[in-house]
C-alpha cells in the first residue's frame, strides 16, 4: 500500500520488525477455542455472513465481526483505508444495553456518569464517561435518556452491569438496573466517514419497560 493511500500511515519502514507474542494477550496457539452456546449472535449476524465476515471477536458475550477482507486481498489495512478515507459500517448490537429506571434514575445516572445528567433532555443522548474512585475510565458508553425516569447505556466491552448494580445503595423500591440481550439494541448498525467524531444510527428498536423503578440489561 502506497504512503499516499493514506496520511495516518508512518513513515518508519517497520518491514522487518518482529512483534513478540505477550502471554496476557492473544495471539497464536496449538488449543483450539471453544465458543459454547453463551455466545450469542446479534439480529444482524447472518447479515454480516453474507457480507462476506470471514472473522469475529466476543464482545460481550456476543460475535463481533472484525474482518471482511480476506488476506490475499489486501486484509485490515484496505479496511483501515475504507474507515479513514470513506465509509464502513458496522454492527454494534455488541454495545449491549443497560437500562436504569425508576423516580432516582436521574439521580443515579448523574451520580455515576461525569457529566450533568439533569440536562440531557428525554430523546435525546450523550457520550458519557464512567469512572472509578481514582478517576481511571471504566467505560465511554453513548447514554439515551428515554424519558424522565428511563436511561439506557450502550456499553463497550465491560462488566458494568455488575459495577452499576454495586453502586446503587438506593432502596430497590425506587431503582432497578436491567440489562439487555443483542435484540434489544437501540443501535443496531452504525456508519463512520472519515474523521467523524459522531456516528449515525440506521436502526432503532425499544421494548418494552416495566414501569417500576429499575438497573438491568435489557431483555
Amino acid at each position: 500500500m502506497s504512503q499516499a493511500m493514506n496520511a495516518n500511515r508512518p513513515t518508519v519502514d517497520q518491514s522487518t520488525r518482529s512483534v513478540p507474542i505477550n502471554l496476557h494477550q492473544s495471539g497464536p496457539t496449538p488449543a483450539e477455542l471453544l465458543i459454547s452456546t453463551r455466545i450469542r449472535k446479534s439480529p444482524y449476524w447472518h447479515l454480516s455472513i453474507e457480507a462476506g465476515c470471514w472473522r469475529a471477536e466476543v464482545y460481550n458475550r456476543v460475535y463481533h465481526p472484525r474482518g471482511y477482507v480476506r488476506h490475499e486481498d489486501g486484509g485490515a489495512m484496505v479496511e483501515y483505508d475504507a474507515l479513514v478515507n470513506r465509509v464502513t459500517m458496522w454492527d454494534v448490537t455488541v454495545e449491549r444495553k443497560i437500562r436504569v429506571q425508576g423516580p432516582d434514575a436521574e439521580a443515579f445516572v448523574d451520580f455515576v456518569i461525569t457529566r450533568d445528567a439533569t440536562k440531557i433532555a428525554p430523546m435525546r443522548a450523550r457520550y458519557v464517561l464512567l469512572c472509578n474512585d481514582k478517576g481511571g475510565i471504566l467505560n465511554d458508553p453513548v447514554l439515551l435518556r428515554l424519558a424522565d425516569d428511563e436511561f439506557w447505556f450502550s456499553v463497550s466491552d465491560s462488566y458494568l452491569m455488575l459495577w452499576l448494580q454495586g453502586r446503587t445503595g438506593w432502596p430497590s423500591s425506587r431503582l432497578r438496573t436491567t440489562a439487555g440481550s443483542p435484540q434489544a439494541s437501540c443501535r443496531g448498525a452504525r456508519t463512520w466517514t472519515p474523521r467523524q467524531s459522531r456516528s449515525r444510527s440506521i436502526s432503532a428498536t425499544r421494548c418494552p419497560a416495566p414501569r417500576s423503578a429499575t438497573t438491568r440489561w435489557v431483555t
